[in-house]
């Protein structure tokens, strides 16, 4: 799902518009008995008028070729068409060429180019343009919250980031009402990819032949999860076995089986699930009508392995009660649970002050909003290539590992309050919401928790490394200890700043009243925001006057003001937040349209 039929077909208008000869040929539809001329020859008048004989007599022809398989026919006719065409574009997945072609002699003097994902950037642009079908006004904010939704399912990395699935799941979650409503409607978008997938191997689409397909392939991924076999995979041998098995119980027609062991079905002919978010859809699926309690509280006690957290968003997505809800919440609210969360009140923030007055006052741009978010987008991309997801070895012992719990949990608990607040109550909403903001608050007291520790810990690194002055270990050490609580309070506002439930946060920070709720509240305020407002403006001033600490009225200078360098407002607006930050009002540059 790439794009590379829809390439193809670009390529071959384009070409024709520049009045190039050019042919698109599907090799699925080539025999092995087939006459090569005859093939071009049929395509030819099924895409064109005109005598087939002139256009062959032309020079510099091109043509491309369509879903290369192993087949022997398709190998063949490529290799004919080498010999006769001057620009020969050969498709192929990545899977058929690394298995079958890479070495091939007869395409070793085909250049190799590769459709990769798309890049944050180029997926903002996707996202803006499909909201602008929609909408006459498309502000930068909404924007943010779609890019969001669609990262929350993107991210896991079990999908890629091409354009069919940015594009199907903003459809799906804006267009289509699910017919299946036992699933939240995130876990639906997986579900119309399934039946997508199925359609397309040539499945019926009835209730009755879908229905087949969804409990065979649930207990097959159930199986290989049960038998411990590497994720996805299943021998051949092994997928005979269980076939033969499952039809001892269930009725599974022949032509729905092989359908589904189909080049476009849910499973390869090796017995592995096609791509990784069905074998994790269809296992969550299982576990949550199946409500198997002892494996389901062994994946709460390890949510930190990269299999079980993925399982586990989807048992949420299919879950009918809040039972999975409650183990996770006592988990994370157990993790930790002899450190303090954080106040970040005077006395706590007093060990990086010295880096939060050298942070500068100002930071609003002159340039783009356009450019700013272009590079706040670069920024992302490059953390995705230098820094991988976590690591299951990393957290061997007990300490670490419950900090990747907490970590993890926060983001399930995230997925439950995007996708299910509309069928918990308010208070278990706020339970939730506090539930994640005290383990991200408690992850902050963990690392360098007053003065002490620090001093502590400069003098042991400068008698291990005496060349190192104590003033730059220090300097050091008190920057970890800044980004660490940073980075720990946007990931609580990243899972709690929901549109839909902003009023329940924002009465959970009046109760809560410590500096730490505060911030986080406003930067739930930010995020849920289409663009600055006379109320974020006076919530802004509110707080501004309310704390005297140089912490809480840095950070909020800082956020506010990359909110305006990423964002477009009215001019009024932010000049007036300006003021209240005492800072010189900057004008930007306007891109160009």
């Amino acid at each position: 799902m790439s794009g590379k039929t829809a390439l193809g077909r670009h390529i071959v208008l384009s070409l024709i518009a520049t009045d190039q000869p050019a042919l698109l040929v599907d090799l699925q539809e080539v025999k092995r008995s087939s006459d090569v001329d005859v093939v071009l020859a049929e395509h030819y008048r099924d895409q064109f008028h005109g005598d087939y004989a002139v256009w062959q007599s032309r020079g510099n022809k091109a043509i491309v070729l369509d879903n290369l398989s192993s087949r022997p026919a398709a190998v063949d006719f490529v290799a004919a068409t080498l010999e006769t065409f001057s620009n020969v574009i050969v498709l192929v997945g990545t899977d058929t060429y690394v298995s079958y072609y890479r070495d091939d002699a007869q395409l070793a003097k085909c250049t190799i180019l590769q459709i990769r994902s798309l890049t944050h950037g180029l997926q903002e642009k996707l996202i803006r343009r499909r909201l602008a079908l929609m909408k006459d006004t498309v502000y930068d904010g909404t924007v943010d919250q779609a890019e969001k939704r669609v990262n929350a399912i993107i991210n896991t990395r079990i999908l890629p980031r091409y354009p069919f699935y940015v594009l199907s799941i903003l459809q799906t979650l804006e267009a289509f009402m699910p017919r299946d409503m036992t699933i939240t409607s995130h876990g639906h978008c997986y579900y119309i990819f399934v039946v997508a997938r199925l359609m397309k191997a040539g499945i019926p689409e009835t209730d009755e032949a879908i229905n087949v397909c969804l409990n065979f392939a649930e207990r097959l991924a159930f199986t290989i999860y049960r038998d411990g076999a590497e994720r996805r995979e299943y021998s051949r041998a092994t997928l005979g076995q269980f076939i033969a098995d499952y039809k001892k119980e269930y009725v599974l027609p022949d032509y729905i089986q092989h359908r589904m062991v189909h080049r476009d079905g849910i499973l390869t002919d090796d017995g592995e699930f096609r791509h990784p978010y069905m074998y994790y859809f269809f296992l969550g699926r299982y576990l949550a009508t199946n409500e198997d309690d002892e494996i389901l509280e062994q994946m709460c006690r390890n949510s930190h392995v990269a299999e079980n957290h993925l399982t586990l968003l989807f048992v949420i997505h299919h879950a009918t009660n809040d039972k999975i809800i409650e183990e996770i919440m006592i988990r994370t609210m157990c993790s930790l649970d002899e450190i303090r969360p954080a106040r970040l009140d005077p006395s706590e923030t007093k060990r990086f002050r010295s880096i939060v007055s050298g942070l500068p006052s100002n930071i609003l741009s002159g340039r783009s909003v356009e450019a700013e978010r272009r590079a706040d987008r670069e920024a992302i991309d490059h953390q995705a290539e230098e820094h991988g997801d976590f690591d299951d070895e990393a957290a061997s012992s007990s300490h670490n590992r419950e900090i990747y719990q907490v970590l993890k949990n926060n983001e399930l608990l995230g997925q439950v309050l995007k996708v299910r607040y509309g069928r918990l109550k308010k208070q278990r909403i706020a339970d939730i919401v506090e539930a994640v903001a005290d383990g991200g608050l408690r992850l902050v007291n963990m690392l360098m928790n007053d003065e002490e520790d620090i001093s502590d810990l400069v003098r042991y690194l400068h008698a291990r490394v005496p060349e190192l002055p104590e003033h730059r270990i220090k300097k050091l050490l008190q920057f970890m200890s800044f980004l660490w609580t940073m980075i720990n309070v946007e990931l609580v506002v990243n899972a709690v700043s929901h549109k839909e439930i902003a009023l329940i946060v924002r009465d959970l920070v009046q109760q809560k009243n410590t500096p730490a709720y505060d911030v986080i509240g406003f930067f739930c305020a930010l995020d849920s925001a289409d663009e600055l407002t006379p109320k974020i403006r006076r919530d802004l001033q509110e707080l501004l006057n309310r704390h005297e600490d140089s912490f809480v009225k840095g950070v909020l200078s800082i956020r506010v003001q990359h909110y305006m360098n990423t964002h477009r407002s009215t001019a009024q607006i932010e000049q007036g937040i300006c003021a209240d930050l005492k800072i010189k009002y900057r004008h930007r540059i306007v891109a160009a349209k």
